[in-house]
């Protein structure tokens, strides 16, 4: 609804030209002031002319006040749908970068997250491998520790950032892994379990492929890069999807 304005008014009668103030918009008590300043400001000269005088000037002091009333109004409702306009625009525009910043994100996360869950997995099987043919080393153990580390760190990102079904097999991901880190490591110590061996920790390491082409589609998935042949199934296992932890 437009707001009251103050704006010069020049009226030209018969009986002159009268110029002042009037507020708009204008109800019927501002036009019966604004007519009978009108009227003051100039002297009638006698009865009937001043009578048909008087309603000439009234019909030409409407007819001006709503020339002006309509212009000034037009021009306001105008500006305002433009302005709106533009708020709109510049909404747009805005939505449009969070979204965009928000899909950089995560593609930033996951190029991480498949790195590191990858080479996690990889040291594993290097540790495994040393076990069997030599001697560990105190590098050996420091390289499948710093990989352990990197991997934590970026699970712990995407854990703020990326959904939840992705969420949910990165997880399973994350529990795989520190399983059978956590064989490896008793293997080394020589304090293993009843049942583990470098065997069985051999074929949990390879189980863990399994899960991250799972979450490499998901992945993909997401970012809207996916074909239509990369079509891997989601299943995991009911333990193993819980995104809290």
């Amino acid at each position: 609804m437009l707001g009251s304005f103050d704006r010069l008014v020049i009226l030209r009668t018969s009986g002159g030209t009268w110029s002042g103030t009037a507020r708009f918009p204008l109800d019927a008590s501002s036009a019966r002031r604004l007519m009978s300043r009108v009227e003051g400001d100039r002297m009638p000269t006698s009865g009937l002319q001043a009578t048909s005088r008087g309603v000439v000037d009234l019909g030409s002091v409407f007819i001006a006040v709503a020339g002006v009333a309509g212009t000034l109004g037009g021009s306001l409702l105008t500006q305002r749908a433009s302005e709106r306009a533009r708020r709109r625009e510049i909404e747009l525009v805005r939505d449009h970068e969070e979204v965009s910043e928000s899909l950089a994100l995560r593609r930033t996360c996951y190029v991480e997250l498949n790195r590191d869950a990858r080479q996690f997995t990889t040291a594993i099987s290097r540790f495994l491998h040393v076990m069997q043919e030599r001697r560990v080393e105190e590098a050996d153990r420091a390289e499948l520790d710093e990989a352990k580390r990197a991997h934590r760190d970026t699970y712990s990102q995407a854990q703020l950032i990326v959904p939840d079904d992705v969420l949910s097999c990165a997880s399973a991901v994350n529990k795989a892994l520190n399983r059978v880190y956590g064989q490896v490591k008793r293997l080394d110590r020589e304090e293993p379990k009843p049942g583990e061996t470098i065997a069985g920790a051999f074929s949990a390491q390879a189980e863990v492929w399994e899960l991250l082409k799972v979450l490499r589609t998901l992945m993909r998935r997401d970012l809207g890069v996916a074909s239509a042949s990369d079509d891997a199934p989601a299943r995991l296992p009911a333990q193993l999807t819980d995104p809290r932890s």
